[in-house]
């Protein structure tokens, strides 16, 4: 199971399971607003996306923020649907359906063998729109990867 280093700048972010990540991005895709046009800012994000969430990038998953977030409009759609995302999960149960999430990918490539605790991606989601705001000081050396087992969890 690989991991990823999440940076928008080169230096800051955080070390991700890939299938997180990758779950995090469909799920983003999603969620980000339709726009009229390839050349809308939301086009290309949700293609970079949807090829990120492939599941052929073991170790190395090409999220994009740093593109997603390159403009205003990029940015300010990526947060939105970073937050449409976190409201949606707020709202789901504690379990994600394995047989749901499957689903997502349509037999491509990716095979969720058990349920997923929403509590474990609303912790990526929450760590991706922390980067976006600024808010990540940890680094690939100083970073715990994401997200966290049971008992090295932080409370809220």
């Amino acid at each position: 199971m690989g991991r990823t280093f999440v940076t928008i700048d080169q230096e800051h972010g955080f070390w991700v399971n890939d299938s997180f990540l990758e779950l995090a991005l469909r799920l983003l895709l999603l969620h980000l607003e339709h726009s009229p046009g390839d050349d809308a800012p939301c086009h290309a994000i949700r293609k970079k996306w949807h090829l990120a969430s492939t599941g052929f990038f073991n170790g190395h998953v090409p999220d994009a923020l740093d593109f997603a977030v390159s403009t205003e409009e990029g940015r300010a759609a990526t947060l939105k649907a970073m937050r449409s995302l976190v409201n949606g999960l707020n709202d789901s149960p504690e379990l994600l359906s394995k047989d749901v999430l499957n689903l997502l990918w349509q037999d491509q490539y990716c095979e969720w063998g058990k349920d997923v605790e929403t509590r474990m991606l609303l912790e990526v989601v929450h760590a991706m729109i922390g980067l976006v705001e600024g808010g990540i000081s940890t680094t690939a050396m100083t970073s715990d990867g994401l997200p966290r087992p049971p008992h090295k969890r932080l409370t809220p």
